[in-house]
């Protein structure tokens, strides 16, 4: 017999994104047996003479799965933000690298990174600017540095008397000195950082209708777990289970766009 609802069942795959807010959240990548669950939590207050005289209930939700991509530091604070810290080794300086951007792939005040970034998070240093045709540019008059809101560096090129069409190369010859590690450092007593979690769960029909969960407000309640497993012989990769659950006065949202119809 056929479902009464084809469109209620759910068979999406779900992708997982975490950040501070909803505009810096990242994908965590592969991921298995993602689920969603909100349990009652119900406080029954008696009396003496009077029975039952209050009943409250709420439903804290409960984001859990297991990753697979674990081994990256940058994922790592990113889930136990606040409670570990995140550092960088600085290699050797790297000068004058040429980077190449291709006529037709920027545009007037467009986010061009910088293909390498410095390890201590500042700004890398501009040795010159040049386009294919207008020739050398001035940084805060044809161009500026800005830093992206994911926290990369690069320039923007700002529709100037100098750059007068976008029918050219742009080429920026900088310096920077990349990072040899990344360290996460954990094991002291710490407040941890409010997570904003989302499940983006898109249609097979149309990658654009989605079903969505957002904790606005959530903790990773889980261990962070390292497993180190030879491939061959454990037939998988290291697998961490990871639990986000909302704290107490903060909202969940399930938001349905598949059986809207």
């Amino acid at each position: 017999m056929a479902a009464l609802n084809d469109d209620a069942l759910i068979i999406e795959y779900g992708n997982l994104w975490v950040g501070d807010d909803a505009g810096s959240i990242v994908d965590m990548g592969a991921i298995r047996n993602l689920r969603f669950t909100s349990e009652q939590i119900t406080n029954v207050i008696q009396s003496d003479n009077r029975g039952e005289i209050l009943r409250k209930s709420r439903m804290p939700g409960k984001i859990e799965c297991e990753m697979l991509e674990i081994g990256d530091a940058d994922t790592l604070e990113n889930i136990f933000k606040g409670i570990v810290t995140k550092s960088s080794v600085a290699g050797s300086i790297v000068n004058n690298y040429p980077q190449v951007k291709a006529s037709g792939s920027w545009s007037y005040n467009g986010f061009i990174a910088f293909d390498f970034q410095d390890a201590d998070g500042t700004a890398p240093n501009i040795d010159s600017v040049a386009a294919g045709t207008n020739g050398s540019l001035t940084v805060n008059v044809d161009y500026i540095v800005t830093q992206h809101e994911d926290g990369r560096w690069g320039i923007r090129v700002l529709d100037s008397a100098t750059v007068t069409t976008l029918s050219q190369t742009i080429t920026i010859t900088f310096d920077y000195t990349p990072a040899v590690s990344k360290v996460i450092t954990g094991g002291t007593s710490q407040t941890a950082t409010p997570r904003y979690v989302k499940i983006i769960a898109p249609s097979e029909d149309d990658s654009l209708i989605t079903r969505e969960l957002i904790f606005t407000s959530a903790l990773a309640t889980s261990p962070m777990l390292l497993p180190f497993v030879e491939v061959e012989s454990a037939g998988d990769v290291g697998v961490m289970p990871v639990t986000f659950e909302t704290r107490k006065g903060t909202t969940w949202t399930y938001t349905d766009e598949i059986s809207a119809a």
